[in-house]
């Protein structure tokens, strides 16, 4: 009994940009922590760098910002991205209605 290797016979992805978080990868990957937030499949650094998140795992995160009015990381992310909480839920509201509906993950890429 073994396990198979496949390759991908299809792989599209398409990328949506806001204009947000440019050049503020450090301080975007800064919130993701204070939120809670893993990031899977990270791949390159500096200008090149790509990441999924689980759809649940953004979601607590959400809930995060909205319930935990009290934690100094998230207010030092917040502020170093120049983003209210408000502001911040809304992009990540975007973010999660934007993604693939048929992908459990979001794919992110800095480039």
């Amino acid at each position: 009994m073994g396990c198979k290797l496949y390759v991908a016979r299809k792989y599209v992805v398409e990328y949506s940009g806001y204009g947000e978080f440019n050049w503020q990868q450090e301080e975007f990957g800064n919130l993701m922590e204070a939120l809670g937030i893993d990031l899977c499949g990270e791949s390159g650094s500096g200008e090149l760098w790509s990441f999924e998140v689980s759809k649940e795992n953004w979601e607590r995160g959400m809930e995060t910002l909205k319930s935990d009015k009290e934690n100094e990381a998230i207010d030092q992310a917040l502020e170093s991205l120049g983003k209210t909480r408000e502001e911040m839920l809304g992009i990540m509201e975007t973010y999660l209605r934007e993604s693939d509906p048929d992908y459990e993950w979001l794919e992110f890429c800095f480039l």
